[in-house]
């Protein structure tokens, strides 16, 4: 049975809604597990995660059933129709980056004789994060048309998708319609149109779905009718010179990217250097996460280089909804660590991560997914939302937040930030962890301590550096979680 993870897809409300006010908040649901990942700091194409990425389960329990629908049976009635039965449904949000909403169908059928027929009851429910619980029903289409060659056009229908079955725990409202067809016995594919209401998102014409027996669907789901032809994303060919200020035409991924490069003022090739990269949040830009952390300031006294790289400045500015390697931004990272070591005189013991709010967020993805990369991290207002791959090394990690008031837009950062606490202790890492209490805001004291951690913690540090205690220099409202 597939395990769906973090397929649930209000996850995607976290890159979609996280901006920089602090007077909002929601509530979160998160379960990781550990499964495995791999890296290296040469070429152009850092190594790609290995093992299986199904993780655990994270069962619903508030309105939640089980359901084994028709297993392995033929689900095509003699005429040509769908026969009455439940089918797992996987839907492709290509506006949001190919996240995947799965669905469960129960479909009933009448036929007219002819290999045409009609739908005549289809009832949406959500699944649960284990692939076998699903919500209650949140709508059902009547009266649905089959033509004889198996295509059909549902009417729009609006759902309300629960906070049970997403991983900030916020409902949202979709109206869609599907135009598929009925391709064999055992597969049902076509394109999904409409709109996230919430978010003010057309879905375009690119979301796709497919359909299989409920207890046949493939790890991952296949979503689409030609679902076997997965893109290659390119890493960059060759790496460009990189210099002092602002970078462009990065090539990779098929992407033209950029990212300002903050050298300090005694820099020369003639030594390694430690790195940290600094992602802004959503709606953000390099200049703005400048502005508001002024890590650039310490480049000199701490002896780094510091980069910030530019997002898409798309729905999903850095893409980190499942574990997947065909991601352009873990290819855009890949491919920044891999030529500022060859351009830069970068030190591969010594990449560092930090970043806010959606940037926050993505300072962990990286962190969980190039753990033999990424010495340590210093994410504020971040959390983990995707189920990671096994870690290989220990991930000395610094974690800020600003307490009950950290939130933005339903997005409740206190329960992120305190499940990841739980998350890397529970995996014996590493965690300073600083609840400021002022919301969603980067302070300005923790610029220095943060970085005076990044730089404490090189690659496979040991014995831990703060084993001891915090320095003298770090705020009172930071501990050392135990």
């Amino acid at each position: 049975m597939v395990n769906v993870g973090k397929w649930c897809w209000l996850g995607m409300i976290v890159f979609l809604c996280i901006g920089c006010s602090d007077d909002d908040s929601g509530s979160a649901n998160n379960g990781n597990s550990n499964t495995a990942d791999t890296g290296n700091g040469g070429g152009a194409d850092i190594a790609e995660a290995e093992g299986d990425t199904t993780g655990g389960s994270d069962t619903d329990t508030t309105g939640a059933t089980e359901d084994t629908g028709t297993g392995g049976e033929d689900v095509l009635a003699p005429e040509g129709l769908l026969a009455d039965g439940l089918w797992f449904t996987a839907v492709s949000v290509e506006p949001l980056g190919g996240f995947v909403l799965p669905l469960q169908l129960d479909i009933t059928s009448t036929n007219n004789g002819d290999g045409s027929g009609k739908l005549t009851n289809v009832s949406i429910r959500a699944v649960g994060s284990d692939g076998t619980s699903t919500s209650d029903v949140l709508g059902t289409i009547e009266t649905v048309d089959v033509a004889a060659d198996g295509t059909f056009i549902t009417p729009l229908i609006e759902v309300t998708l629960p906070g049970q079955y997403t991983i900030t725990g916020s409902d949202v409202v979709v109206a869609f319609q599907f135009d598929g067809t009925i391709q064999e016995s055992t597969f049902v594919c076509g394109k999904v149109t409409g709109t996230v209401i919430t978010l003010n998102l057309d879905l375009g014409d690119k979301t796709t779905f497919a359909a299989t027996p409920w207890g046949q669907q493939a790890s991952p789901p296949v979503v689409s009718c030609d679902s076997g032809n997965i893109e290659e994303l390119p890493h960059i060919e060759s790496c460009p010179d990189v210099v002092a200020g602002l970078n462009s035409d990065f090539n990779t991924a098929k992407l033209s990217r950029s990212f300002r490069v903050v050298l300090p003022t005694d820099y020369s090739t003639d030594k390694k250097w430690p790195v940290v990269f600094l992602f802004h949040g959503l709606g953000s830009s390099v200049t703005d996460i400048l502005d508001d952390t002024k890590m650039d300031e310490y480049v000199d006294k701490y002896g780094f280089i510091l980069i910030i790289p530019e997002s898409t400045q798309g729905p999903v500015e850095w893409v980190q909804l499942d574990n997947k390697e065909q991601n352009p931004d873990l290819i855009f990272f890949d491919d920044l660590v891999s030529c500022s070591i060859e351009k830069l005189s970068v030190d591969p013991d010594r990449v560092h991560v930090s970043g806010m709010s959606a940037g926050g967020l993505f300072t962990v993805f990286l962190s969980v997914m190039r753990s033999s990369v990424i010495a340590s991290s210093a994410p504020f207002s971040g959390g983990l939302i995707i189920e990671p791959p096994a870690i290989s090394h220990k991930l000395p990690m610094l974690v800020t937040w600003g307490g009950p008031t950290d939130g933005s837009t339903g997005q409740n950062f206190d329960t992120l930030a305190m499940e990841l606490i739980e998350f890397l202790r529970t995996n014996d890492h590493f965690v300073a962890q600083c609840n400021h209490g002022t919301g969603h805001k980067w302070p300005d004291e923790m610029t220095q301590v943060a970085v005076e951690f990044l730089m404490s913690h090189p690659m496979g540090v040991a014995p831990e550096p703060y084993a001891g205690g915090l320095p003298d220099s770090t705020p009172q409202y930071c501990s050392i979680a135990e």
